[in-house]
């Protein structure tokens, strides 16, 4: 099923729904399945001319209303099918003015048009029909001729007599008094008494648990309460404890142990004097022998300990701990120094190795902040920054070669702002460079990425930026990726020249859609590698919107009755149909010719009526035939002869031509006797001076196939009183000569 047959089916339902019980209004599909063409009955008073132009007032009139080509761009094509005396109605067509423009809606369209029958609406200036505007504008208190209610309520949806109960402020008003939570005074209130019951036993608990944390406090509740000025409600129980009074347990009790009398051991009597004597005399020796060992020993153990320090300075030289070990040694340094007498030759060993640390050169540069490496020293931050360099290009370039470009520009632009603070120059140029290169990579599959989800407009920013990266000539190789970045820029902004030209065929704006879709098609002609498959849509969408404004200039200047410039409007849309047929795809292109083609003779057929209307006011009979025999012969040429709107109006007009014909037959013999008047009287009447007849009348009296009778009378206004004379002429239709008439028909 093609969408414009979905279409039509919507708008079918759509009818139905809205006029299936309407009181006033009866819809009927007149042609199609679904239909394109409905039959409008409206059962209201409107206006109509009889024949003899008087204006009555009748109650049920019909409408045709057809769905034409470009719907609903371009309004349905209406169409009275009874007599309705209105100013934007004619024979062949109604004026809606701009109505579809504001409200392109089928049902408030046919409302619309009941409102104009009721006479709720109608224009006074440029109208169809110049006399009903005159004719409306001389009479504007007798309208709308009746109060309609056009669109009825829905079921269950009150009516302006019935009332709607609301809600009131007194509604919303409640009793909240239950919510208090006070205790009657008249009672207890048992679940309160529960509550501060059960906050004692936590609180007792809380104070248990407090206790046992220090061996000095009382763990009794009481004991707490009484030593603590804050009130115990005011401490929550701990978790444990609650979990633990909750299960049952209780809580191990706390020993504390007690001092008990110390006792000293009561001391022994010597048993022999003997002893005593004998250490007298020992005492001496035994205390040099001890003093002199004492010191050996002392001085051994600090020789020891100093070359332990001497083994832990160089370990923290090793370690680059060079403040320590400086430290280290100079401390040793002092410890040897103060070791007397003995042992001296091992103490100046070991201050000269002391000094040899404290002299030497890896020490000095420690100290400076330097380290060796590779034979040379150099800063320790420096090495550091050195190692985290070459950790974080290695690092990027593992993230480069799987494509991590975000990652990698991170650690790239942290490397380089690293290296300028250390003012490494020679790093920061390679840095500069690769920084670039993942920026545009990274930049550049954004750009795709953006591109393939059709986000024209963020991948066309994206690719300026890595075009501004290609600019800096830092990114390498960036000359092969130029040409890929142009054919992604040409693509994105073909793409959104086209979505601009496609919201404004969207907006009905068709001639400001062609130029945008002619300026698309240039884009694509001149880009490096264009895409072939664009060209057809484009080409498509081009001829549609330039059908579409010529169609709709053509609408304009019918509505606003320029039929030359309709007529030729029309007419270059249906040759648009016929030359690009190829193009305009999803496009009956024959039916929608046939519909502009029924159009171009509806305008021309408006625009002779116009014409023949306008030389009857003037009486100038021949050029009003002229017209109705052009709206003839422009029926007979189309190829709508047959159908019955047509061929009604040929046989109505043919009528109307013979009317004319015998009007302007009669209008040239009475012409011929008004010229003629004082020299026919004169010859009949001898005595009569032809220059003294005024007031000529003439009137057919009787006509037949073969002969005309006329009744011509004059007033001879000579010297006496005004005398009218009468005279009756004959003129034979075959022999197309004139007589005079007597009764004896001589």
């Amino acid at each position: 099923m093609s969408f414009a047959t979905d279409h039509l089916e919507d708008i079918h339902r759509q009818i139905e729904a809205t006029f299936s019980a309407h009181p006033l209004i009866r819809v009927t599909p007149d042609h199609g399945q679904p239909p394109d063409s409905y039959l409008i009955t409206y059962l209201l008073a409107g206006l109509s001319q009889t024949p003899q132009g008087e204006i009555v007032t009748v109650d049920e009139h019909r409408v045709e209303l057809a769905i034409p080509f470009g719907f609903p761009h371009f309004p349905p094509n209406c169409k009275p099918k009874s007599p309705i005396f209105h100013p934007d109605f004619d024979p062949a067509a109604i004026c809606l003015g701009d109505f579809w423009t504001h409200t392109p809606s089928l049902p408030e369209l046919i409302i619309h048009l009941g409102k104009m029958i009721n006479g709720e609406l109608f224009t006074t200036g440029n109208a169809f029909n110049e006399q009903a505007a005159s004719w409306y504008a001389e009479h504007r208190q007798r309208f709308p001729l009746a109060q309609l209610l056009w669109i009825r309520p829905a079921a269950g949806q009150p009516t302006p007599d019935e009332t709607i109960d609301i809600l009131e402020d007194a509604d919303l008003h409640a009793d909240l008094d239950y919510l208090s939570l006070e205790v009657d005074e008249d009672g207890d209130d048992d679940a309160a008494q529960e509550a501060v019951a059960q906050l004692d036993v936590d609180d007792a608990g809380a104070f248990s648990e407090a206790a046992s944390l220090s061996p000095a406090i009382d763990p009794s509740p009481a004991a707490a309460a009484t030593s603590s000025p804050t009130a115990p409600a005011e401490v929550p129980p701990p978790a444990a404890n609650r979990q633990r009074q909750e299960s049952g347990e209780e809580r191990p009790k706390r020993r504390h142990r007690t001092l008990s009398s110390y006792q000293p051991p009561q001391a022994k009597p010597s048993s022999r004097r003997r002893s005593l004597w004998l250490a007298l005399f020992l005492l001496p020796a035994i205390t040099v022998a001890a003093g002199g060992g004492y010191l050996y020993v002392s001085q051994s153990r600090q020789l020891a300990a100093a070359e332990t320090e001497i083994d832990r300075c160089r370990s923290l030289l090793a370690g680059g701990d060079f403040s320590a070990a400086e430290s280290l040694c100079q401390s040793t340094r002092l410890t040897l120094e103060a070791i007397p007498f003995r042992q001296r030759q091992q103490v100046q060993n070991l201050l000269a190795t002391v000094d040899r640390i404290l002299q030497s050169e890896e020490l000095r540069q420690g100290l400076q902040g330097k380290v060796l490496v590779d034979g040379t020293y150099v800063e320790r931050e420096k090495l550091a920054f050195q190692q985290r360099l070459s950790a974080g290009l290695d690092e990027a370039q593992q993230l480069v070669s799987t494509g991590q470009w975000a990652a990698a520009t991170a650690i790239y632009r942290d490397l380089l702002d690293q290296s300028r603070l250390h003012q490494d120059d020679q790093s920061l140029h390679d840095l500069q460079g690769k920084l670039d290169t993942a920026l545009f990579h990274q930049t550049h599959a954004t750009a795709r990425k953006l591109h393939d989800e059709r986000q024209w407009a963020a991948a066309l920013a994206e690719i300026d930026a890595a075009a501004e990266l290609l600019a800096s000539g830092m990114v390498a190789e960036g000359d092969r990726h130029r040409p890929q970045l142009t054919a992604l820029r040409q693509h994105c902004q073909l793409e959104l020249a086209v979505a601009a030209a496609d919201q404004l065929f969207a907006a009905s704006s068709w001639s400001q859609a062609a130029e945008a879709y002619r300026a698309a098609l240039a884009m694509v002609e001149e880009a490096a590698s264009p895409p072939q498959t664009t060209i057809p849509p484009l080409q498509e969408r081009l001829q549609r919107a330039e059908l579409y404004s010529t169609v709709d200039r053509a609408n304009l200047a019918f509505a606003g009755g320029r039929w030359e410039e309709a007529i030729a409007a029309y007419q270059q849309a249906a040759d648009l149909l016929t030359s690009h047929q190829d193009l305009l795809a999803g496009t009956d292109s024959a039916a929608s010719r046939r519909k502009i083609e029924r159009i171009i003779l509806q305008a021309a057929i408006i625009q002779e009526r116009q014409s023949a209307a306008s030389a009857l006011q003037e009486n100038n009979l021949s050029a009003a035939r002229a017209s109705y025999q052009r709206i003839i012969d422009a029926i007979t040429g189309s190829g709508f002869t047959d159908e019955a709107e047509f061929h009604s109006t040929r046989v109505e007009l043919t009528a109307a031509i013979e009317e004319l014909t015998s009007r302007s037959y009669l209008a040239a013999r009475e012409g011929h006797l008004r010229e003629h008047f004082r020299d026919l009287f004169a010859a009949h009447y001898p005595t009569v001076n032809p220059d003294s007849l005024t007031n000529f009348q003439v009137k057919l009296a009787r006509q037949s196939d073969t002969e005309l009778l006329f009744r011509m009378q004059c007033t001879e206004t000579g010297s006496g009183r005004p005398l009218t004379l009468v005279m009756f002429y004959h003129y034979d239709r075959v022999k197309e000569t004139w007589r005079l008439h007597t009764e004896g028909g001589s």
